[in-house]
């Protein structure tokens, strides 16, 4: 019995998220008013006088909870929507001047990615420039993986890491001044 209940639980619960709070909430308000506020004869003719006539004293309170929960969800939605220009333009203006505090050899970094028209690049991770970047949040490891290669003009071992460009740095790449 138990687990039975428990089922019917989940899949009443699996219902709303699929619906949908609000929608849920707004019929519910609909059809609280309608059972409130239609005449007497449309509800005898629809065989629900008696149902509204037992549940006189619940109908009322669920239509204005039902009711009042619907319009803060759209104010939510309308708050979120109005107000989600101004956040980007915030966004952009400090990712901006974020790029624009770059040293040239942060900016010449970044335009490698730009000049070989490609998200990813292999670079030395003891690089200090590409610390600096990686550690600005710029540039980052889709891996951990390294393989040791020879460097040719120091002479010795380096470490070369596939380094990604975020998206954000790549989409500002015309403001940068590649």
């Amino acid at each position: 019995m138990a687990s039975s209940l428990k089922e019917t639980v989940e899949k009443v619960a699996d219902a709303i998220n699929k619906i949908g709070l609000s929608k849920i909430a707004l019929t519910a308000a609909i059809l609280a008013a309608g059972l409130l506020w239609l005449p007497d004869r449309t509800l005898k003719s629809v065989k629900l006088l008696a149902f509204r006539n037992a549940h006189a004293d619940v109908l009322p309170p669920l239509f204005w909870f039902c009711l009042i929960f619907f319009l803060l969800s759209i104010a939510g939605n309308v708050l979120h929507f109005v107000n989600t220009p101004f956040r980007n333009r915030s966004y952009r203006k400090a990712r901006l001047e974020k790029l624009s505090k770059l040293t040239p050899q942060e900016r010449g970094l970044l335009n490698e990615f730009f000049q070989a028209q490609s998200r990813t690049l292999r670079l030395p991770g003891e690089n200090p420039t590409v610390v600096s970047l990686y550690e600005l949040g710029l540039i980052w490891r889709p891996a951990q993986i390294v393989s040791p290669d020879l460097d040719r003009n120091s002479n010795g071992l380096t470490y070369p890491t596939i380094f990604k460009i975020q998206d954000w740095v790549w989409d500002l790449r015309s403001d940068i001044g590649e």
